[in-house]
């Protein structure tokens, strides 16, 4: 995955985070109703990145082959 679109989803779940810090400061009834879900999401996009990045890390190491010099 291009990098551009890794922080396109990593600006998402900041924006879900701070939503959900909004609604949790002003509006205690809309937090109720919503923050936890949004925090849920926010840390669900987390993992998600972070499988992304996981997988590009294991596909690189099994392109770079090691050379046996004996």
């Amino acid at each position: 995955m291009n990098a551009s679109t890794k922080k396109k989803i990593s600006k998402a779940s900041t924006i879900l985070q701070e939503v959900a810090d909004y609604l949790e400061d002003k509006s205690a009834e809309e937090f109720e109703l919503y923050g936890q879900r949004l925090f849920d999401l926010a840390d669900e996009i987390e993992t998600l990145l972070n499988e992304i990045e996981d997988n590009e890390a294991n596909a690189e190491d099994e392109d770079d082959p090691q050379e046996d010099d004996v």
